[in-house]
């Protein structure tokens, strides 16, 4: 009238998720005859956090003793971010009034699931081509996978305008200060874009003309 006993059982396991969850087997022996096994599984947790996969044994001999034993499988939580698969080019060079292809960015979640791209358009300084300089904007693209896990990315566009080899990016504006202010030159955006999309550095010297004060205007 003794219990079935364990001849030998599978060791609990840990896999990344995504991966496929495998079983061992476990064997039971009766001193009386053969034995009757049936498996139970459950699963508790979620992709996020974790899953655990539990399979439970049981061996019933012939005058109904029975015995169990169970395998963990732990499937580990989605803590990493998703990857990109494609973005526009960084640093990339367009004439005004083209449109990048934004929407063909696309990234990829290590554990499979789904993964949202998003991206918003700054402007640096202009949004337009005028006088012969262009302008450059930042896209910034934002991948989202199904546990919040985030990957943000930062792209810089240079437009150059219609009917120039090459382009400031940038042309500061002319102001006027009091003779007693401190005048502070803005800084002229250091690339110069040609159509083949070589992208140079450019050397400004500033000069300013003040009238003193009290000597009229």
């Amino acid at each position: 009238n003794e219990k079935p006993v364990i001849v030998s059982a599978p060791e609990d396991t840990e896999i990344m998720c995504g991966d496929p969850v495998v079983y061992g087997t476990a064997v039971f022996a009766d001193a009386c005859g053969a034995v009757t096994v049936t498996q139970d599984d459950t699963v508790m947790g979620d992709a996020c956090e974790g899953i655990m996969f539990i399979r439970t044994w049981t061996a019933t001999d012939g005058c109904g003793n029975s015995r169990t034993t169970k395998q963990v499988v732990w499937q580990l939580g989605d803590s990493v971010d998703p990857e990109y698969t494609n973005l526009i080019q960084d640093e990339g060079v367009y004439f005004c009034g083209e449109t990048p292809d934004y929407d063909s960015a696309t990234a990829v979640d290590n554990c499979g699931g789904a993964v949202t791209v998003t991206y918003e358009i700054d402007y640096d300084y202009e949004d337009t081509c005028h006088d012969g300089y262009g302008y450059y904007s930042k896209v910034r693209y934002k991948a989202t996978d199904a546990c919040g896990n985030e990957n943000n990315e930062t792209i810089t566009i240079h437009f150059v305008p219609t009917g120039n080899r090459m382009a400031f990016m940038y042309k500061p504006q002319d102001k006027t200060v009091s003779c007693s202010e401190a005048y502070i030159f803005d800084a002229l955006h250091p690339k110069v874009v040609s159509y083949d999309g070589a992208i140079s550095t450019v050397t400004c010297e500033a000069v300013a003309n003040r009238t003193p004060c009290g000597s009229g205007t």
